[in-house]
């Protein structure tokens, strides 16, 4: 939500998640650690650049493992630190998760994280490998 903070926003996500694993308390700080926003923490996510509300996102969608993961060009913008620090932490919470669905023009990432590769091209399918 645009007009909300991002503290704010971390504890709408937590409710929404209904996350049962950590506190409130656990998973905003957890966030607001793992996002490195700083003071930016505490102002409307509508004044973040692309690149911090990537590492917004992408901290309240990876706290705790879920069923089904589903990442679409999982982090496009970010500086070379948060981008490493952002894939080991994506590594480790695939192999906790049930299923990845994960769209992605990253060779490397998708040899690493999948055992299938599907390939489309406008909607239609190119190729379908395991």
């Amino acid at each position: 939500m645009p007009a909300l903070t991002g503290r704010q926003n971390a504890k709408m996500r937590y409710g929404l998640l209904e996350l049962r694993a950590t506190t409130l308390a656990e998973y905003v700080s957890s966030v607001e650690s793992f996002a490195e926003l700083g003071g930016f923490f505490d102002l409307p996510v509508g004044t973040y650049s692309p690149g911090m509300l990537s590492r917004l996102q992408f901290a309240m969608s990876t706290i705790e493992p879920a069923d089904i993961l589903i990442l679409d060009e999982w982090l496009g913008v970010a500086d070379k630190d948060f981008h490493d620090r952002a894939r080991e932490r994506l590594l480790r919470f695939a192999d906790q998760s049930e299923c990845l669905l994960l769209a992605s023009h990253d060779e490397r990432l998708l040899d690493e994280l999948t055992t299938r590769k599907v390939v489309l091209d406008r909607g239609r399918l190119i190729s379908d490998t395991i």
